[in-house]
């Protein structure tokens, strides 16, 4: 291994595990569950079904409760976010800040419920980076990052350079 700023630059092939550990207890619209990540960064994080009318919804907005879009909307901002910084330090401008929102959107597909797009709107500040540049580093973090490549939906992107 390599040392590269505050990142570890490991072999190709090389394996790393994640785990998170999950209780689910009662019926797939009614039933909520407890999430738990291996290093402990999340914590009996309470999440539920399908985000819709009534109850789930209501604890959702009040921050009681997370659902899996949810789960995967942080998980692609943050892999985003890693990845653009990534990609601007390559091209010699390190950002000094990027802020990703991530929006998942899902639909009723007559049975089964899908991610049908995600929206990353990310602002910059990257100084010294012309626009041309940091448009293009966003593009190629939005493909190579590893949420992205995991995900066969349609994801857009809405990127800007903060001066």
């Amino acid at each position: 291994m390599r040392w590269r700023r505050n990142a570890v630059t490991v072999a190709p092939g090389f394996l790393m595990e994640h785990q998170a550990f999950t209780v689910w207890k009662g019926s797939g619209n009614h039933g909520s569950g407890r999430v738990t990540t291996r290093n402990g960064a999340l914590r009996e994080i309470r999440y539920a079904g399908r985000i819709g009318p009534g109850r789930i919804n209501k604890a959702v907005n009040n921050r009681k409760i997370t659902c899996t879009e949810e789960l995967i909307a942080a998980a692609h901002a943050v892999s985003f976010s890693m990845a653009l910084s990534d990609a601007m330090d390559r091209i010699g401008f390190p950002a000094e800040r990027i802020t990703t929102t991530a929006t998942v959107t899902s639909a009723n597909l007559g049975k089964r419920w899908s991610v049908t797009s995600i929206l990353l709107d990310v602002i910059a500040r990257v100084p010294g980076a012309r626009k041309i540049d940091f448009i293009d580093a966003a593009v190629g973090a939005k493909t190579d990052c590893i949420i992205s490549r995991l995900m066969s939906t349609n994801i857009s992107l809405k990127a800007r350079l903060e001066s």
